[in-house]
């Protein structure tokens, strides 16, 4: 049996065949995805599609990474935060599950995910970033009142219930 020191004492691992990484033989990493040598993925985490974690980076918890998405550089992706679609977490980047992020998707009309952030009330998808009433007024312009427009305005409704809450 082969082991690894993730920092928390040996535990079973192997090394991924698409580059070389350690993985934890508690996580689960598709042979489709890139860990390379100097990354980590441990804990119950999934990393799978054709996403990448590689420099010094960590998915570990419950963690997951997916699709076309890259974790690098120094960053750390845990807890049950999900990163997925074609984002990228790098640098010194830290992403766990927080009070603090509210991810709603697959929505509008790139089906694309978007993201609340209550610790500056910005919202961001695609291209676009700021505030609830910023992203009403784009939507307003860009989609009029269509089904995009009407599941957009629902989910600004859930996301101010969810400010009354904190």
């Amino acid at each position: 049996m082969t082991t690894f020191d993730f920092g928390f004492g040996p535990v079973p691992a192997h090394q991924h065949p698409n580059g070389g990484g350690w993985v934890a033989d508690t996580a689960r990493v598709d042979d489709s995805a890139y860990i390379g040598p100097a990354a980590r993925v441990f804990g119950n985490a999934r990393v799978y599609g054709d996403a990448q974690v590689y420099g010094n980076a960590q998915v570990y918890g419950n963690a997951r990474v997916y699709g076309d998405a890259q974790v690098y550089g120094n960053a750390q992706v845990y807890g049950n935060a999900w990163v997925c679609g074609d984002a990228q977490v790098y640098g010194n980047a830290t992403i766990a599950k927080s009070s603090d992020y509210l991810l709603i998707g697959p929505i509008g009309s790139r089906a694309d995910f978007m993201t609340w952030t209550r610790s500056d009330n910005c919202i961001a998808t695609g291209c676009f970033r700021g505030t609830i009433e910023e992203f009403l007024a784009a939507v307003r312009e860009t989609h009029g009142d269509n089904e995009h427009a009407k599941a957009y305005r629902a989910a600004m409704n859930f996301i101010r219930a969810m400010e009354k809450l904190a």
